[in-house]
């Protein structure tokens, strides 16, 4: 069955990624290895997240945070820079400092004290904190660690997230430990980002086809028809203007990019739509088919018709002209819900919440103070 499985995920990521975009010429590397790593060696090489140097893949070296940086960065497609000014040990001829920009700006990366330290190697529990980041994924339950010989030196501010990547499988440990505290290798990472990441979109035009594995599609224009994930859809930082036409996800739709417009007609998506750009509104348009609750962690604007939206953290939701939406939930506080569409009810759950959508029923919840409804 895992012979099967990992054919599977190999099959869906070739069909999927345009002929010769990163056709791997493992001949050029003089150490790529025979072991269990080559699989996520070369499809991290396929993907155009490993390139080597000096004729070396590097498998069994230590990962540094400036190489985790450009993998990351690369593997969501991600173009835009954060400011590095305040951080004194970036200089700005460095090989990694776009890299290393990119990260920031993606909230993957979150320096201490005026540091990013790019040259460190980076602990194994580090690594799955980027992860998490990177993949939007909620922070998973202490208990989930308990089976693990050393649970108990995992860091508290990493835990959630080593959770999180434990519960969805994509952490298993090694002779029933974590080795939080151990740095890890090229090959090691290679192997958990690329099952993270079965398959990337980097065509225009996708159709009938089914990817088992998380979906990251990371092209501008990119559209997909008749398409089954069994996993996550992510709209990468990179793509933006994507259209999604009968697309059937087993997990989240999440939303990273999509500052013009993500397109979703007659889709479903068995976990929801998850928004969280870094880059600012991320624009959605939805018709037709079952995606669920939308919950937005950044700005979001709507377009056609949504049944349900949960504003997760503080951000501006605003309802265009002619769309609808049942009901929002807001759990931020300062949040705001707005523009010349539909908003049937409003609950709102945290402090100085603004509603002034037409004709909208808002409720606060007991001890809630400071909403404010309509034009008051």
């Amino acid at each position: 069955m895992k012979c099967k499985k990992t054919l599977a995920l190999v099959l869906a990521g070739t069909m999927l990624l345009p002929s010769g975009a990163f056709a791997a010429d493992l001949s050029r590397f003089n150490d790529f290895p025979n072991d269990w790593s080559s699989n996520a060696l070369e499809k991290a090489v396929d993907h155009g997240l490993l390139n080597g140097s000096n004729g070396r893949i590097d498998g069994q070296g230590l990962l540094t945070r400036a190489q985790m940086a450009a993998i990351v960065s690369r593997a969501f497609g991600a173009t835009k820079s954060a400011s590095l000014k305040d951080y004194r040990d970036m200089l700005p001829d460095a090989w990694y400092y776009n890299d290393m920009g990119r990260a920031v700006q993606m909230k993957a990366f979150q320096g201490a004290d005026g540091l990013l330290h790019p040259d460190d190697s980076i602990t194994r529990e580090e690594a799955f904190v980027v992860l998490a980041r990177a993949f939007a994924l909620t922070d998973g339950r202490s208990a989930s660690l308990s089976d693990f010989s050393d649970n108990g030196a995992v860091s508290s501010w990493a835990s959630g997230s080593l959770s999180a990547l434990v519960e969805n499988g994509y952490v298993n440990g090694a002779n029933g430990r974590l080795n939080p505290k151990n740095n890890i290798t090229r090959a090691e990472f290679a192997k958990i980002i690329t099952d993270m990441a079965a398959s990337y979109a980097d065509s225009s035009s996708i159709a009938n086809q089914t990817v088992d594995g998380n979906l990251i599609v990371r092209a501008d224009g990119a559209s997909l028809s008749g398409v089954t994930v069994n996993g996550d859809l992510i709209i990468a930082d990179g793509g933006d203007k994507v259209s999604l036409d009968g697309v059937k996800v087993t997990g989240r739709i999440v939303i990273r990019g999509a500052s013009t417009e993500a397109s979703l007609k007659n889709c479903s998506a068995g976990k929801g739509v998850l928004v969280s750009n870094p880059n600012g509104a991320a624009s959605l348009s939805v018709s037709g088919g079952s995606v669920g609750t939308v919950t937005a962690k950044s700005d979001l604007v709507v377009s056609g018709s949504v049944d349900n939206i949960v504003i997760a953290e503080k951000a501006a939701l605003t309802v265009q002209s002619g769309a609808s939406v049942g009901s929002v939930t807001v759990s931020a506080a300062g949040a705001s819900v707005s523009g010349a569409g539909t908003v049937s009810a409003v609950q709102a759950n945290a402090n100085n919440v603004t509603v002034s959508t037409k004709n909208t029923k808002v409720t606060a919840a007991s001890g809630v103070s400071g909403v404010k409804a309509g034009d008051k």
